[in-house]
Order: C-alpha cells, then sequence, then structure tokens
C-alpha cells in the first residue's frame, strides 16, 4: 500500500472533473437525442404525451428541489467532522449527489423530447444544465457549504497544502 496526498488544488481539480463530466454528458445528450429526432423515424404513442407533461415536470421539481436540501444537509454534517479531510470527502459525496440529481431531469426531459417531439421539455433540460453550470467548483465554494474557519480555511486556502491522504492499493 502507498500514500497519495492530495493537495488542496489536486482536490479543486477533482471537483472539476466531476463537474466537467457532469456538464457535457447533459449537454451531449441533447444533442444525441436532437440527432436522432431530426434523423429518424419518430416514435408516436400519443398516450406518451399525457403521462410525460406531468411526469417530468413533477420529477424534475422534485428532484431540483432535493438537489438543495439533500446537499445541504450533507455539507452541515460534514461541516461537523473533526478533521479537514472528513469534511472535504463529505462534502465531495454532497457534491457528487447535487450532480446526480440534476443530471436526472435532462436525462428525463430528452427521452420525453425525443418520445413526443414536444419542445417544452428541452426547457427543463436548458434548467437543469444551468443549473448545473451554477454549481462550478470553487476554493470560496467549498470554504463557505463547510463554514471552515482558522487553520482548516488557511490549510484549503493554500493550493499546495496537502488536505488529505488516500490509501492506493497496489496490484500485485
Amino acid at each position: 500500500m502507498s500514500i497519495r496526498q492530495v493537495t488542496s488544488d489536486s482536490y479543486l481539480r477533482m471537483l472539476l472533473i466531476l463537474f466537467g463530466g457532469m456538464l457535457m454528458a447533459q449537454v451531449s445528450l441533447v444533442g444525441i437525442f436532437g440527432y436522432i429526432y431530426l434523423t429518424e423515424e419518430k416514435p408516436s404513442d400519443p398516450e406518451m404525451l399525457s403521462i410525460m407533461i406531468y411526469l417530468v415536470p413533477a420529477v424534475a421539481t422534485a428532484l431540483l428541489g432535493m438537489s438543495f436540501i439533500l446537499p445541504a444537509k450533507l455539507n452541515a454534517k460534514a461541516a461537523s467532522k473533526p478533521t479537514l479531510s472528513e469534511k472535504l470527502r463529505g462534502y465531495q459525496t454532497a457534491f457528487i449527489f447535487k450532480m446526480a440529481m440534476l443530471e436526472v431531469p435532462s436525462l428525463l426531459s430528452c427521452i420525453a423530447f425525443y418520445l413526443t417531439g414536444e419542445f417544452f421539455f428541452l426547457a427543463v433540460n436548458v434548467v437543469s444544465i444551468g443549473l448545473v453550470a451554477m454549481n462550478f467548483p470553487s476554493r470560496s465554494k467549498v470554504i463557505d457549504a463547510l463554514q471552515l474557519t482558522g487553520q482548516d480555511a488557511r490549510t484549503f486556502s493554500d493550493g499546495s497544502a496537502v488536505v488529505m491522504e488516500d490509501e492506493l492499493s497496489t496490484v500485485d
């Protein structure tokens, strides 16, 4: 087993990679479903619109709302942890949950658009993508969310400071 030291800068880089992947997945979904919609034979199920017109807004509203509530609760729990490393792991978990909850309405609205051809569903997608974009990770957002003060805030503000260590397993 070897130990990998994670600096504040590399921690933020990891959050940026997660963020970029989630954002690109949503934008790519719109492109893929749009291309398929424009080039393939459209499915014709009139019942689908009557289902999706209620399902998509309900699921989107629930998950978009939860994308604010659950991460806030997870961050509050993480903020009470004794070490900076544990706090940052908690923030990472909350961040992943938030991004996932913002991605589901985007996926569902793309499917609804493809099945119904109604452009209303792309508006739900735009809102979801916009909310993801607003969650661009930054040092100040992490400090605020975890309510870091004193030594923890100074350590995290120093980009080269080691903020956590991970055990890496090696293949024999």
